[in-house]
């Protein structure tokens, strides 16, 4: 059964217990807070220190009303093996210890330099962790770190970071960053990690953030981040910032990023998102949807980067005939650039999933999916090609593979077909369309996925909007 720690410093109380003296075993106090200081310890540093020291699922238990500075430096490890169950680090209620209430709060300000640093694998619950410096959230190797409702503030100075170490997976859940007041704000991601943030706030109530959001990121093997449903518009300020800057993605041995629902800052002050281009593989890469400054923008919203190039959605470049978003009744295209990083060839190619939509495979005037494109260069379907996969008319549960590569990867391949009958308001002079036709194996109706190669050097203009029976 676990143990349970206690840890309050607040106005009016300051808990002294040393030892065991702030220990509970098996059964949480309940009730208010125990008015005896030698039951609670001081901080959370203290409490790791118990003579029965926390163990894999522990729970330390800080009241909400918990303000302690260490005014130093401070690690806080505990001895939990990687691959048992975490400690526990949650802020609880002064009048009912048993319920969770965010508002605990630990710190490490006074002097430059000034960190917090856990090692080994916590979960933490309506904590904030405000540092003169760094908050090294995940340090240990092999690690994984949860922060729910959780707040870090970084107190002063220039430069501070929130640290994620090498070969850990972290989750951030609804969690606020605040630059507070330091200047020039940043995370770094080590080697081999896995990070999630899900609802959460990057917000400056003072300093600011960094021109890009990251400082760095993996040199060797590889980095996942993934950003849901974030507030990110802190980020951005001199008009040609970005998410990612300098050389914090071309150092990259494995980068993959992705960004969904997320705010953005306007486009004056917020460049894009990345500034340079990635030396690496196609396993490198970012990939932004729905991500605005506006509610128009969050509709329609699509950004992919990789070593070959980007695309981008616009709504200048259209094709007449495709059909408005419902919300924002813009018409949108996506800007294929494999010309800029002049890399992609028939045997690297530039590689993304499109946007998908309902289709209604099932019935013979709806298997086919017809896309829409145009460019100044001509294109074969050695050039670009389209692979669909699908659920299976009678087996469900059994995917349909389809694309439309040349039978001779290493040939010339023929010309896509001409589309004669749409117009585009700009965009390439040549007009195509590739159909994409499950009637060879019959489908069921669904979300196929999608998925589109370019193993040319061009600049491609694509309807966002396929077509079904065409």
């Amino acid at each position: 059964m676990a143990n349970y720690y206690y840890v309050r410093d607040s106005a009016g109380f300051t808990g002294t217990a040393t030892g065991d003296g702030g220990r509970v075993a098996t059964t949480p106090r309940t009730g208010s807070w125990n008015a005896t200081a030698s039951e609670s310890y001081v901080s959370i540093s203290a409490a790791l220190g118990a003579t029965t020291a926390p163990a894999a699922g522990d729970y330390i238990m800080v009241a909400a009303d918990h303000d302690h500075d260490y005014g130093a430096t401070t690690s806080l490890t505990n001895a939990i093996a990687d691959s048992d169950s975490p400690l526990n680090i949650v802020s609880v209620s002064t009048s009912n210890q048993d319920q969770y209430s965010a508002g605990g709060s630990e710190s490490t300000t006074g002097a430059a330099g000034y960190d917090i640093t856990f090692a080994g694998p916590y979960h933490h619950y309506g904590m904030t962790y405000i540092t003169q410096d760094d908050l090294n959230a995940v340090s240990g190797t092999t690690e994984v770190a949860i922060f729910y409702e959780c707040t870090w503030k970084a107190a002063g100075g220039s430069g501070c970071q929130c640290n994620v170490g090498n070969n850990n997976s972290s989750k951030f859940i609804n969690c606020t960053f605040d630059s507070n007041g330091c200047s020039n704000v940043r995370f770094t991601m080590s080697n081999a990690n896995a990070t999630d943030f899900y609802g959460c706030t990057v917000q400056s109530t003072g300093g600011n953030w960094a021109t890009g959001l990251f400082a760095a990121i993996a040199t060797t093997r590889g980095t996942r981040l993934k950003f849901v449903g974030c507030d990110l518009s802190a980020v951005g300020s001199a008009g040609t910032d970005y998410m990612f800057e300098g050389t914090s993605i071309s150092g990259a041995e494995m980068f993959q990023a992705e960004f969904q629902w997320c705010k953005l800052n306007t486009t004056a002050n917020l460049g894009g998102w990345v500034d340079v281009n990635t030396t690496n593989h196609e396993t490198s890469s970012l990939k932004a949807t729905n991500c605005g400054q506006s509610s128009a923008e969050a509709e329609y919203a699509f950004f992919y980067f990789s070593k070959h190039g980007d695309v981008e959605h616009s709504t200048s470049t259209y094709r007449d005939q495709s059909v408005a978003w419902p919300i924002s009744g813009s018409k949108t295209s996506l800007v294929i650039d494999t010309a800029t990083a002049a890399t992609a060839t028939v045997t690297d190619v530039l590689v993304f999933d499109l946007p998908s939509r309902w289709a209604e495979l099932s019935s013979a005037t709806t298997d086919a999916i017809t896309f829409y494109l145009s460019s100044n260069t001509s294109l074969t379907d050695a050039d670009v090609w389209i692979e669909c996969v699908y659920p299976d008319g009678t087996n469900k549960h059994t995917p349909n593979f389809v694309g439309t590569r040349a039978t001779d990867i290493l040939g010339a391949g023929t010309a896509l077909t001409t589309d004669g009958s749409s117009t585009w308001t700009s965009g390439g002079s040549n007009k195509y369309k590739i159909k994409v036709d499950t009637v060879g194996d019959a489908g069921a109706d669904g979300v196929p996925i999608m998925r589109i190669y370019v193993a040319v050097q061009a600049t491609i203009y694509l309807d966002w909007y396929p077509e079904l029976g065409t």
